[in-house]
């Protein structure tokens, strides 16, 4: 009995009802899957690449903030520079340096950044300044030291003024006697709060500080005093070390060792004086930022979510009485399917039992032959209707046995039988066992090969089914005085057969239909060779489960060529080739051609 039986076919609907159960929650996988998620990681790697890009911006106008500035400082030092080598070329002229002080309290007045000018003798004690406070030594001072030991031009790190307390920088030169001597300093201190101030006309943006540090790494102006403050160097801090290290621009992301923050930094170094400006801006402003810029996009997907699982559910609820509407006409459907294939076994046995009696039919008709060869004249009047009896014994059993091979194929019941076979004297027998029928009709059959054996793992009784189909075709319809030709060839692995006639050919439009089942060419001057349609159907069924394929060409009134390949393989046996047996042969033969008969 066939697998598929209604109980089954109960079982598989009991299936359907559990596929419904859990169609929602596929659904709701689905869209979470391949929706939710992928928008998900979209905006992820959209996020990612927004704060790329705000970064980049920001660390583009941050370097453009920043030399900008180091463009000022530079010029405020050559400026203030050239102002100094002014003062000390006069006092190298003055008698008296004391007659100097309105020159320099003028100096002094005219730049707010400026916090004081003094000159001193080759002591270091100042002999006059351009404010009113006490006259100090300097001698300790390191600017001092190299200007005595022969520096034309000092600047120096950051100090702390001894009057106001503040933070300075201090520039100074040397005073020359005639001799070249140095015979003094020239200096003037710039007040570095005047200097940051006078840097705040630049917008640094939110949460963005300024600071710069000196040629040892300590900083001289920041924002918050105690950073200012700070006895040691910054030199743990990354873009400090990086600045004073390449001594030019550049930007990174650090975390700054004092408050642990992360931040983006931008750097720049002034060559006059070897000190450095730094602009940086926290990393979680610039985070803020981001999600600032993409809070429309946010809320967009936000919404997009949500409307996209409204709409899987309204989905659903459609796509569910889909579904029940469907597994209705499933059951219909498969108990019809389920019916129709008990009914082809059914037929199928009724077939099987059909071959009995006509087996039982034909030996007795075999047996009534023995009996007419021992006494002729007895069966004389009968011998046209034995032969009758017996044609059409064999057309019944062609038929009974294409319709058996046919539902086995349908069934999945069609195995192979394999053996090592030499094909090319298996086809050249068949060949010249038809060869009588073809000389009955005026036909010359024509057998020709390229190898004289070829070993073929195959079915060889499925082979001889599918040589004597079509070698029966090409006999039927072609006409008297015709030509066939049956070519055998080993090419590139493959065992490839044609059967070329000049039969009758088929008509165009009706190539692609000649393998379907129960079709047949309407031509009234063959219709007493008209079979049941099935052969070349099943002999393309024999030839797929070979892993072979077959093919038609024709032209009508010009003839047809069939062809079929099978790969060329063997298995393991023992037995070496098959012999096929001559006898198992003609019955086969006689019966597969029994129409031409």
């Amino acid at each position: 009995m066939s697998d598929i039986s209604i109980s089954k076919v109960d079982s598989h609907l009991d299936k359907c009802n559990r596929v419904k159960r859990t169609t929602r929650l596929s659904l709701l996988r689905s869209i979470v899957f391949f929706s939710i998620i992928p928008i998900v990681l979209l905006s992820i790697v959209y996020y990612s690449i927004t704060i790329n890009q705000v970064i980049k911006k920001k660390t583009d106008d941050m370097q453009i903030v920043v030399s900008n500035i180091s463009e000022t400082i530079s010029d405020l030092f050559e400026d203030r520079t050239s102002l100094l080598l002014g003062l000390s070329h006069e006092a190298e002229k003055a008698e008296n340096p004391q007659d100097l002080k309105a020159y320099l309290h003028m100096l002094a007045a005219a730049h707010p950044d400026i916090e004081s000018m003094s000159i001193t003798d080759a002591d270091g004690v100042q002999l006059v300044r351009s404010d009113d406070n006490p006259l100090l030594d300097i001698s300790d001072r390191g600017f001092f030291k190299d200007l005595m030991a022969g520096s034309d031009l000092a600047i120096s790190n950051t100090l702390i003024s001894r009057t106001s307390e503040n933070p300075i920088l201090v520039i100074a030169a040397g005073v020359k006697d005639e001799q070249g001597k140095t015979k003094g300093v020239a200096n003037l201190l710039i007040s570095l709060d005047k200097l940051y101030n006078r840097l705040e006309e630049y917008d640094f943006g939110q949460e963005t500080s300024l600071y710069i540090v000196d040629g040892t790494g300590k900083i001289a102006l920041h924002p918050k005093k105690e950073m200012i403050e700070m006895s040691e160097p910054a030199t743990d801090w990354e873009p400090v070390a990086k600045v004073l290290e390449d001594k030019e621009a550049g930007a990174l992301v650090y975390r700054n060792p004092v408050d642990k923050k992360k931040y983006l930094s931008s750097y720049s170094f002034i060559d006059q004086v070897q000190w450095s400006i730094i602009i940086e801006q926290s990393y979680g402003s610039l985070m803020r930022q981001t999600l600032i810029l993409l809070s429309d996009s946010l809320v967009i997907t936000a919404v997009f979510i949500i409307g996209l699982t409204v709409t899987g559910g309204i989905i659903y609820r459609r796509l569910r009485k889909e579904i029940i509407l469907t597994r209705r006409e499933g059951q219909k459907i498969a108990r019809a399917l389920a019916e129709e294939h008990e009914k082809s076994f059914f037929y199928a046995n009724i077939a099987h039992e059909l071959r009995t009696p006509i087996n039982a039919v034909l030996c007795s008709i075999q047996l009534l032959e023995l009996e007419r060869n021992r006494d002729f004249g007895c069966f004389k009047a009968h011998e046209k209707t034995l032969a009758i009896m017996k044609q059409n014994c064999m057309r019944l059993l062609r038929l009974v046995n294409n319709y058996i091979d046919i539902t086995k194929i349908d069934t999945g019941f069609q195995k192979l039988q394999l053996k090592n076979v030499d094909i090319v004297p298996l086809v050249e027998e068949i060949v010249m066992s038809v060869s009588d029928y073809a000389k009955q009709k005026g036909i010359q059959l024509i057998f020709d090969t390229n190898v004289e054996e070829q070993a073929v793992a195959c079915d060889p009784e499925k082979i001889e089914r599918i040589v004597l189909n079509l070698l029966s075709n090409a006999v039927k319809f072609t006409p008297r005085d015709g030509r066939i030709e049956v070519n055998l060839l080993v090419e590139e692995g493959f065992l490839n057969l044609s059967i070329e006639d000049t039969g009758t050919g088929i008509k165009a439009e009706n190539l692609g239909k000649v393998f379907n089942r129960f079709w047949q060419e309407k031509n009234p001057e063959y219709s007493y060779y008209e079979g049941s349609g099935i052969g070349l159907a099943l002999a393309r069924s024999f030839v797929k489960l070979h892993d072979g394929d077959i093919k038609i060409e024709s032209e009508e009134n010009l003839g047809t060529k069939v062809s079929f390949n099978i790969p060329i393989k063997q298995i393991d046996d023992e037995d070496g080739f098959d012999i096929v047996s001559q006898d198992n042969l003609q019955d086969k033969i006689r019966v597969e051609l029994s129409s031409l008969d």
